[in-house]
């Protein structure tokens, strides 16, 4: 991404956390969809397969391993190229749980899956 997000990857790294949530660019709207899980071989399949089923345009990927760590930033839209609505943020932080931690319940457990609400979301600068 050609914009840089305030990501403190150490923390991520030390981390045994799985996180999603939305960074919002300045203007309030929806910049990118950002993940911290376990790499395993199937994670970037699986999370664009659950963007794709929840009709969710991905504009740009990047994906970076740091370890054991993947850290995973999409910049994403409607498929009509609209920002995602708020409304739906959460619907899709439970999409990209489910698929990389399946059978979980992301929404009802406090860890090791987490979903921040759109409040919690730091500006994209």
């Amino acid at each position: 991404m050609s914009k840089s997000i305030d990501t403190d990857v150490q923390a991520v790294i030390d981390s045994d956390e799985t996180s999603v949530r939305f960074v919002e660019a300045a203007d309030g709207s929806l910049g990118v969809l950002e993940v911290h899980a376990p790499k395993v071989s199937t994670a970037l399949t699986s999370m664009s397969q659950a963007l794709q089923r929840h009709d969710v345009q991905i504009r740009r990927c990047e994906a970076k391993p740091y370890g054991n760590r993947l850290l995973c930033w999409f910049e994403v839209a409607e498929l009509d190229g609209m920002p995602i609505p708020r409304s739906r943020w959460l619907e899709l932080q439970v999409a990209i749980l489910d698929a990389i931690m399946p059978g979980s319940d992301p929404v009802g457990q406090a860890a090791p899956g987490s979903v921040s609400s759109p409040e919690e979301s730091e500006a994209w600068t």
